[in-house]
């Protein structure tokens, strides 16, 4: 049985994030979507409230939804899992990733695959979405139309 991890902060999900785990479901067995704290990032919402916001956007037989702290390689091995998948959408995101998979291989023994975003998805990020609602914009075409109301009143400015 084939299974891979994918995981992000999710500060917020967008419709990027979910193209790939939909084209991981069809390519893997079992996909694990794993929220986790990022302790670089300063994050909106606490690790609960992405969690609900990234499990009520997923709905695939093959996809669970995790909640997790601590290192990634650590959730892989307890989870019997030996791929992490990351999308990526840029030479940016490339160079990033390269070397988290060069420190997962070297501490966890954990494979890195990477994924193309779709071509409509490769300037959608999340601090993307941020600084859009910051600026008071338009975000529907990049967040799940199950989350969109949740997500907007929690990333829009306060008046």
């Amino acid at each position: 049985m084939s299974k891979c991890v994918f995981a992000g902060c999710f500060d917020p999900f967008t419709n990027g994030h979910l193209d790939v785990i939909k084209r991981l479901s069809e390519a893997f067995d079992e996909v694990y979507v794993v929220v986790s704290k990022n302790v670089e990032k300063k994050l909106v919402l606490d690790g609960e409230q992405r969690f609900n916001l990234v499990k009520k956007s997923i709905n695939l037989p093959n996809v669970q939804v995790f909640l997790h702290e601590g290192l990634l390689v650590d959730f892989c091995k307890n989870h019997q899992v030996n791929c992490i998948v990351k999308g990526i959408r840029n030479i940016f995101d490339y160079d990033y990733e390269t070397l988290q998979a060069k420190v997962n291989k070297e501490i966890g023994e954990i494979e890195t695959l990477f994924l193309p975003c779709a071509p409509q998805y490769a300037f959608v990020s999340s601090s993307f979405v941020r600084e859009m609602f910051c600026l008071k914009r338009e975000v529907r075409d990049y967040i799940p139309a199950e989350i969109y109301d949740e997500v907007k009143k929690a990333y829009s400015p306060k008046n």
